[in-house]
C-alpha cells in the first residue's frame, strides 16, 4: 500500500487513484474520477529539468508518465488518461528499454519539468478552485492570498477561476471586455 502522505511530500501530488485502469472496461468501473491534487510550490528533492520536449498522447494531449503502460517490443505507451496507444518518437525507440528507461518514465521522477525547445504563443494557466462553503473569515483570508498570488504572476500568463459550494461557477478572466461566467447545480 503507497503511503499517500509520503508520495505527497515526495512530490507535491496527490492522486484520487494511485492505480490507473489497464484498459477502457476498468475504467468505467472506476465511481470516482482520476483527479489530481499539485502542489507547485512544493520542495521536491530529485527534481528533474529536462532539456528536451515532452512526448504528448495524440488524443488527449496528455504527457508520458510513469503511469503509462509501455510496451517496450513493439515501441509504443498507452495513456492513463484515454486508453489510447501511442508510437515512441524514433529517438525513444532506438533507445528505451526495461533497463533504459527515459526520466519521464522514472516512478522517482513524476514531478518534472521541461526546457522547452521550441518557442510557443501559449502561455501558463493558473486555475483557481475555490470551496466557497467555508466560513466568511476563512474566505477573507483567501481573497487576500489569491490577491497576493495574482500581483505575482506576469500578466502574460492565463487565469481561470471555479467556485464551487452549492453551485459551481467557471470564470474566464482573461476577456476584460466580455467577461465569461458559466454556472452549473452543485449537484
Amino acid at each position: 500500500m503507497v503511503d499517500i502522505f509520503k508520495e505527497e511530500s515526495a512530490n507535491g501530488l496527490r492522486n484520487s487513484w494511485n492505480v490507473y485502469p489497464l484498459n477502457k472496461l476498468d475504467m468505467t468501473r472506476y465511481v470516482v474520477p482520476v483527479g489530481f491534487h499539485y502542489s507547485p510550490n512544493s520542495k521536491i528533492e530529485n527534481f528533474q529539468i529536462l532539456e528536451y520536449d515532452p512526448v504528448l498522447c495524440k488524443t488527449c494531449k496528455s504527457v508520458l508518465n510513469p503511469f503509462s503502460h509501455i510496451d517496450f517490443r513493439n515501441k509504443f505507451w498507452e495513456c492513463p488518461f484515454c486508453n489510447d496507444r501511442n508510437i515512441f518518437p524514433q529517438n525513444y525507440k532506438e533507445h528505451i528499454s526495461e533497463s533504459n528507461l527515459p526520466a519521464e518514465l522514472i516512478r522517482d521522477f513524476s514531478t518534472i519539468e521541461y526546457k522547452l525547445n521550441k518557442k510557443d504563443s501559449n502561455f501558463p494557466a493558473f486555475i483557481f478552485v475555490i470551496d466557497t462553503s467555508v466560513d466568511a473569515e476563512e474566505l477573507q483570508e483567501l481573497k487576500e492570498t489569491i490577491q497576493s498570488t495574482l500581483s505575482s504572476i506576469p500578466p502574460d500568463c492565463y487565469i481561470g477561476v471555479v467556485l464551487f459550494g452549492t453551485m459551481c461557477s467557471v470564470l474566464e478572466l482573461g476577456f476584460t471586455e466580455f467577461p465569461k461566467l458559466q454556472i452549473f447545480k452543485g449537484t
